[in-house]
């Protein structure tokens, strides 16, 4: 049985492992924190162990297992937190690299756009050559019947069209170009940016040519008309 005034029992050996949580090897503070003998309480610290009593593990034993336990758990949790940083990481690299893809994809596009409003503008250039020669031509009364083969004012539509049509191409490029020397790296300091309200798509570019068409058509008219 062990020496003291209170023999030991489960709530008494709780009392001194609270007691040596606070204070690590004072066998006269747990003992007046439980109560008991400061011997009842040094042995409960240092051993040896009680063979009546062989749930009662030396504390000391008991707080530096709490000790290696609390350090696992601390290990454990800074694991667990750079997994999670990392993790983060990834998806942050992850989108990154998606939305470079996205951008590439959709420079590529716009190269694909500007090129096809380009063709589609020098296809008209011989048709507005013609145009041209009929505006001046146009503007001039016939010397007989005094009556001009095209308005002016439909003539000169069509070219206005045709100008607008050739300068917001050239606008995409430009603007294409830019996006180019950026995705490489390259300075754009000599690359004349216009806004994008500016820049023409393919489906800007056909709905010129549509309208130039419609203006086309409406001087054929004029010229049978008259």
């Amino acid at each position: 049985m062990p020496t003291g005034r209170r023999a030991l029992t489960q709530e008494l050996y709780d009392m001194l492992l609270i007691a040596f949580r606070e204070a690590p090897g004072n066998a006269s503070y747990a003992a007046r924190r439980a109560l008991c003998d400061r011997r009842l309480a040094k042995r409960c610290y240092e051993g040896p162990p009680f063979k009546d009593y062989p749930w009662a593990k030396r504390i000391k034993d008991v707080l530096e297992a709490e000790k290696l336990e609390n350090q696992q758990r601390a290990l454990e949790a800074n694991r667990r937190a750079m997994e999670a940083q990392d993790a983060e990481r990834e998806k942050a690299r992850q989108e990154l690299a998606e939305s470079a893809n996205q951008e590439r994809q959709i420079l590529r596009v716009a190269r694909g756009d500007v090129l096809a409003s380009l063709a589609i503008a020098a296809e008209l250039v011989p048709a507005m050559r013609v145009v041209a020669r009929a505006v001046a031509e146009a503007c001039k009364p016939d010397p007989v019947t005094g009556v001009l083969a095209l308005r002016p004012d439909v003539a000169m539509q069509l070219l206005t069209r045709h100008a607008t049509l050739i300068q917001r191409g050239i606008g995409a490029a430009e603007a294409v170009i830019q996006l180019s020397r950026l995705e490489r790296g390259a300075s754009t300091a000599n690359v004349d940016v216009r806004s994008v309200e500016e820049d023409m798509s393919l489906d800007d570019a056909l709905s010129e040519l549509e309208a130039v068409d419609g203006v086309l058509n409406a001087g054929r008219r004029s010229m049978r008309a008259e």
